[in-house]
């Protein structure tokens, strides 16, 4: 049996979506290389997303630190980022993300 893959932090706030990348922010740190199950809502409906964390920053607001990471979304299947690219260019609503129901 595979083991778990990590899960979204329950603080995770979506910062930016691009169709090559995503970024979140929290107070728990994922390092670079993790491997994220996620689903990113559009327009209402989750989508299942498994990808890796490339990046982590760390942003202090008012003496919190918070940890921005870069989800990339390159290596999903293409049909997912053509998906990805119509709810961008749609430019309605705002995507958000949410923990994959197990």
């Amino acid at each position: 049996m595979a083991p778990a893959l990590p899960s979204l932090p329950d603080d995770a706030r979506l910062v930016e979506l691009r169709v090559e990348h995503m970024c979140f922010r929290s107070r728990r740190r994922l390092a670079p290389g993790t491997m994220l199950d996620f689903a990113l809502v559009m327009e209402g409906r989750p989508w299942a997303v498994r990808a890796p964390v490339v990046d982590c920053l760390v942003r202090k607001e008012r003496g919190e630190s918070f940890y921005e990471m870069r989800v990339s979304l390159e290596e999903l299947p293409q049909a997912d980022r053509h998906l990805i690219t119509l709810f961008i260019e749609k430019g309605r609503g705002a995507p958000k993300l949410a923990p994959v129901s197990r």
